[in-house]
């Protein structure tokens, strides 16, 4: 039987529980995968909450696993049984032991990699890299704000932007998380609770502010963010960890000829050539040794829970997985 963790309405944490499903067979188009490892995001909050909404319930949440091929469709011809995958961009649903996939989502993972790193990093990077490479393409010359720079985006894409050369400031929720932002990479780090972070950016800058600010926030930071932008600036809303940014008004992107830009990772890795070269470069920087410690915390399937808990307490740093 599969392990599986079903939700039949939204809430909190405590309505995930463990269930049995009957084994599955891989259609045509698919392979069965034993999954090894299984990617928490804060996706899967917003969709366990109800922030956003599943058009079907009862369902399995999550976006990204890794494990090893147990058996392959008849069409299924570019993957092996045996063979280590993962995947983040299919259909909801990655809470479980075993899962059939269409291959078109399901990506080949280099055998030198942890399918327990790879789960905690590919859903992560591929935002990442959609981040700083095509909703705007970060330069040498530029200097960026991360917001969260020590969660599990953050810590990515600190530590991909400085190592390419970019200047990264950061902000976190916390005094504690100030060492892990500057352990990725970070330039300087505020506290955006405790401090003056917008006059920080500007005496940092000359008075100019930011070329570009990513914003996993929401609604704490969203004006503060446009205050801390350069002119011809771009502002990246991915995320709403403080709630959702209800109204925007226009004139503030006006006065600084400012863009604003609320990408999906799921649009920009629909192409199937796309998702795999930016999954081999994640894979790439992985093997490199990036990204090496960015899992905080494992728990089992049956504790996913607590999980959920520990990021919406907003003490986790990094990457969490359940194995």
């Amino acid at each position: 039987m599969t392990k599986a963790v079903v939700f039949d309405t939204y809430g909190t944490s405590d309505i995930l529980k463990i269930s049995e499903l009957r084994d599955i067979e891989p259609g045509p188009n698919e392979v069965l995968i034993k999954q090894e490892a299984i990617g928490v995001n804060y996706h899967d909050i917003l969709y366990r909450s109800g922030r956003k909404k599943i058009e079907n319930l009862p369902t399995v949440l999550g976006f990204e696993a890794a494990g090893i091929v147990q058996s392959v469709g008849a069409n299924a011809r570019s993957l092996n049984v045996g063979q280590k995958v993962a995947y983040a961009t299919a259909p909801i649903g990655a809470y479980r032991s075993h899962r059939c996939v269409d291959q078109n989502y399901v990506i080949a993972v280099p055998d030198e990699l942890n399918t327990h790193l790879v789960a905690a990093c590919l859903f992560k990077g591929l935002l990442a890299h959609t981040l700083l490479f095509r909703t705007y393409f970060v330069r040498v010359e530029d200097t960026i704000l991360i917001h969260s720079a020590a969660s599990g985006v953050g810590s990515i894409m600190t530590q991909w932007a400085s190592s390419s050369g970019v200047k990264v400031i950061g902000t976190v929720g916390t005094d504690a998380k100030k060492e892990v932002a500057l352990k990725n990479g970070c330039m300087q780090v505020f506290n955006r609770k405790a401090e003056d972070w917008v006059k920080g950016v500007l005496d940092l800058t000359g008075g100019k502010g930011v070329k570009v600010i990513y914003d996993s926030v929401g609604v704490e930071t969203f004006n503060d963010s446009i205050r801390a932008l350069s002119k011809f600036g771009f502002l990246v809303l991915f995320g709403e960890s403080s709630g959702k940014v209800a109204t925007v008004n226009l004139s503030d992107l006006e006065s600084k000829s400012l863009f604003l830009s609320i990408p999906s990772v799921f649009d920009y890795k629909m192409n199937r050539m796309e998702l795999v070269l930016a999954a081999n470069e994640i894979f790439d920087k992985m093997k490199s040794g990036l990204f090496k410690e960015q899992i905080s915390a494992s728990f089992n399937l049956a504790d996913v829970s607590e999980a959920h808990d520990l990021i919406e307490s907003g003490q986790n740093i990094n990457s969490i997985i359940l194995c």
